[in-house]
């Protein structure tokens, strides 16, 4: 997680940038940026969410208690 922020904190600049050549790199900055974001949620959210839906389903009640 903390590998992933710092590399969104280091292409924000890009994503957000100004000045000469800024509109051939700002493309290339908002996809890193979104495409982290979108691993980062898909990581913390999906994953345990669907991780926990498979085992409840395929253990029954008995995977929440123990």
């Amino acid at each position: 997680m903390m590998t992933s922020m710092a590399a969104l904190m280091g292409t924000l600049p890009i994503a957000l940038g100004f000045g000469a050549g800024a509109e051939s790199r700002r493309p290339l900055g908002v996809s890193v940026v979104g495409g982290l974001v979108f691993s980062q949620i898909v990581t913390l959210f999906l994953t345990p969410v669907s991780t926990f839906t498979w085992k409840t389903q395929s253990c029954g009640d008995s995977a929440i208690r123990a």
